[in-house]
C-alpha cells in the first residue's frame, strides 16, 4: 500500500507541472519472496496510477546472484527510472 501511496503522490506532483509518463522501467532485487508472478498486477497498477499504457510499465527482477546484500535476503531494492513528457 504505501508505494502505491507514494507514486500516486509523485503523479499527482507531475500533472500539476504538465508532464506525463512516457514509460517505467523498474527492476527489483531479492532473493524472497519471488515476484514475477505479480508483474502483470504491478503493471497494471502503475499504469492505471500513471494514467498511461500497460506496454509503457516494464519490470524485471534479479536476485543478485547472493553477491549483494539483497541478494543475501537482508533486503529488497528496486530502482525505477521514468521518462517523461512535457505537455
Amino acid at each position: 500500500k504505501a508505494s502505491k501511496e507514494f507514486f500516486e503522490k509523485i503523479y499527482e506532483l507531475l500533472k500539476q507541472n504538465d508532464y506525463k509518463v512516457y514509460n517505467i522501467s523498474i527492476t527489483i532485487e531479492a532473493k524472497q519472496p519471488k515476484l514475477e508472478p505479480h508483474f502483470p498486477n504491478m503493471r497494471k497498477s502503475i499504469a492505471d496510477i500513471c494514467e498511461t499504457d500497460i506496454n509503457s510499465v516494464g519490470i524485471t527482477a534479479t536476485t543478485g546472484e547472493g553477491l549483494t546484500a539483497f541478494g543475501k535476503g537482508e533486503g529488497i531494492q528496486a530502482i525505477a527510472m521514468v521518462s517523461l513528457i512535457q505537455c
